[in-house]
């Protein structure tokens, strides 16, 4: 599960460059499980004891960084110096990455005698250690992740569930391992998982946690295309909990309220189609988001599931909320898509006004209820 890494020291990689005779090794396992990293540092040849020695970062080759792991403190300045501690998800990140260097300091060289930049080979379970950029707003995280059996396209995320969507392109049956920062999602328990759509047959392993971060490995079938993550707290989360937005929809010469809210974009118009008993959500994508709406059954119903297009291309959609009153559909897109239509069995009639205020009294305990998460409230300890 480690992930090794080395280093080799020498006055040539400092900046700027030392004519010293000294020289160094270093050996490091990094856990992901646990963020730590534990080293064996050898040196020799300085031109006096050594008076400090750190893990430096974010630097590549070159480049000066300040200090991140005090390795003296923890390890004494005695060759072999062997030590361990825990990282931070921003110091692992940087590790993984190369942006990490070791130093190590002399009374005659204050600055640094000999310097190595960190190499790491392969991450656990056989994938290579990656960064998925998540936009939540206009904030944007560094999700770290692992892979095989197949490659991760996209991460998204949906504050107002609570929500984090990988989107996956599967080649074999495999798995996937996220180091989830809490302070972008976490929850008071055990995270909800679920698989295009479907929750429980498959195997989710919590890796031990920190303080910052929670590791979540979970196993995928050859296929899978959507992992879903749900939490109970997410960055943003607050923003969103404002009362979804209403769009006009006439039937028949009825005028319906249709309730959504959008993240990456802004819906301009709702319409429907009696004959094939459809609604199109019409809108314009400044990003990668996702459209949540909510379908009174009184308006628009299917016999089992919808049928979703984005773009006339048949779509993946979560259904967070099956009631007799009402429906709610998570739909994701990619940017620059501009239509959604859901096909249902059922399109309304016209019926009076009494009906109308049935429905809208019937969306808003639909809209309650999901922001409750009433789906995942049996699967909490």
């Amino acid at each position: 599960m480690s992930t090794a890494c080395t280093a080799s020291l020498d006055g040539a990689h400092n900046v700027p460059r030392i004519d010293t005779n000294g020289t160094g090794s270093a050996t490091m396992e990094f856990d992901p499980s646990t963020s730590e990293l534990s080293w064996n540092i050898e040196f020799s040849g300085l031109s006096g004891p050594a008076t400090a020695a750190h893990f430096h970062g974010p630097a590549g080759v070159g480049i000066n960084a300040g200090a991140q792991v005090n390795v003296g403190q923890i390890s004494g300045l005695v060759s072999p110096m062997k030590g361990s501690a825990e990282l931070t998800q921003e110091q692992a990140s940087q590790l993984l990455h190369g942006q990490m260097y070791i130093n190590v300091h002399t009374a005659a060289n204050p600055n640094g005698e000999i310097r190595g930049q960190v190499s790491c080979e392969s991450a656990p379970n056989g994938g290579s250690q990656n960064t998925a950029t998540l936009a939540i707003g206009e904030k944007q995280f560094d999700i770290q992740y692992s892979i095989n059996g197949g490659t991760l396209d996209k991460l998204t995320a949906d504050p107002a569930v609570t929500t984090l969507v990988a989107t996956i392109s599967s080649t074999s049956n495999g798995n996937l391992t996220l180091w989830l920062p809490t302070k972008v999602i976490n929850t008071d328990h055990e995270f909800a998982v679920f698989i295009d759509g479907e929750f429980g047959n498959f195997v989710v392993d919590e890796l031990k946690p920190t303080a910052d971060v929670r590791v979540l490995q979970i196993e995928f079938e050859n296929g899978t295309r959507q992992i879903e993550i749900v939490g109970s707290s997410m960055v943003g989360a607050n923003e969103t909990e404002s009362a979804p937005q209403k769009a006009p929809v006439k039937i028949e010469g009825q005028t319906y309220d249709i309730s959504y809210n959008v993240t990456g974009g802004s819906v301009q118009s709702i319409s429907a189609d009696a004959k094939s008993k459809s609604l199109s959500v019409t809108f314009s994508s400044s990003s990668s988001g996702v459209i949540t709406i909510w379908l009174p059954t009184n308006v628009i119903n299917a016999d089992k599931e919808f049928s979703v297009f984005v773009d006339g291309k048949s779509a993946n959609f979560t259904e967070l909320q099956r009631a007799a009153d009402a429906r709610v559909l998570q739909v994701q897109f990619d940017k620059g898509a501009s239509e959604i239509k859901i096909a249902g069995t059922f399109i309304v009639p016209e019926f009076g006004t009494l009906a109308i205020l049935v429905a809208s009294a019937a969306i808003l305990g639909a809209i309650v209820a999901t922001k409750r998460f009433d789906r995942f409230g049996g699967l909490r300890i």
